[in-house]
């Protein structure tokens, strides 16, 4: 998307990329959350520098958890910042 050269901001880049987790079929939700049900748990893994303030992982993550509550949720506010989170 260009964000890495800096040719898109971070509030453009977080838009397309909210785009893109808004088309994604219900199915792909249900499949990681059923993943959750099977393991316990939910790992989502990035490679941002540990605490960056800017993060795909997080606005996934942040997403997951506001538009489909039933499914994810963050056991604390903490652990989303952690380079790896649970849902």
């Amino acid at each position: 998307m260009g964000h890495k050269q800096g040719r898109v901001s971070d509030e453009e880049y977080e838009s397309r990329y909210l785009a893109i987790l808004k088309a994604a079929p219900a199915g792909a939700w249900t499949w990681l959350y059923t993943q959750g049900l099977e393991e316990g748990e939910v790992k989502v893994l990035c490679y941002c520098p540990l605490h960056k303030p800017f993060c795909h992982t997080e606005i996934l993550i942040r997403y997951a958890i506001a538009n489909l509550p039933t499914m994810f949720k963050a056991d604390s506010q903490d652990e989303i910042s952690d380079s790896e989170s649970e849902l």
